[in-house]
């Protein structure tokens, strides 16, 4: 669904949740933040400077320096170990190998699956699955990290796990920025937004 008009500032080291209904708007809202959708009128301002968004150029480099993605869907290729699959998400970004593998395994570390390299990720649990799509964002070592349903395709337990983790990356700095149907997350966030019919409102109860 589009979005109708609106103003939205995410302030550096927030964590921001976004909820509403299905089909309301939220990933779209989401794509608009992360600059995979471009909007159709309006500014985007980053650090204080309006981005050019006919500049293909711009955008992929913006887009590279500052986010990190997550989905609900892991996204990871059986066959390979997590080491290669932390690896692969930085295969355009940094030309180095050596210097690749280093960031996949301190991102793995961060994530708490340092021991877990050389695995298969059909090895892995639910939550262990997301912990090394999180590991593969952070790897890019971006400023805000973009989260579309993180938990929601796991149990109760692995979805504190990750809130944990969210929580940990948070107070380090990074901005995070997700789209939740879970209570918990969405009420443990610093600014809560909620998507209705196209709509982003601002939740006054966080």
């Amino acid at each position: 669904m589009g979005l109708h008009p609106t103003d939205l500032s995410i302030h550096d080291g927030d964590f921001l949740a976004i909820t509403g209904p299905s089909g309301a708007g939220k990933s779209t809202l989401m794509n608009v933040i992360g600059l995979l959708d471009r909007p159709s009128a309006g500014l985007y301002m980053a650090h204080g400077e309006t981005v050019d968004l006919t500049d293909e150029r711009t955008i992929l480099r913006l887009r590279g320096r500052l986010f990190g993605f997550v989905f609900q869907s892991f996204h990871l290729l059986p066959g390979r170990s997590v080491l290669d699959n932390v690896e692969m998400g930085m295969l355009y970004s940094i030309r180095s190998r050596q210097e690749r593998k280093e960031r996949a395994f301190e991102s793995l570390r961060k994530v708490g699956l340092a021991h877990y390299t050389s695995k298969d990720p059909r090895q892995l649990s639910g939550g262990e699955k997301q912990r090394v799509a999180f590991a593969r964002a952070l790897a890019l070592e971006p400023s805000v990290l973009l989260c579309d349903e993180p938990t929601g395709n796991l149990d109760s337990t692995n979805s504190g796990k990750v809130l944990g983790l969210l929580q940990e990356l948070n107070s380090s700095g990074i901005t995070v920025v997700l789209i939740t149907h879970d209570q918990k997350i969405a009420e443990s966030a610093k600014t809560r937004v909620v998507v209705r019919d196209g709509r982003v409102e601002l939740n006054d109860e966080t």
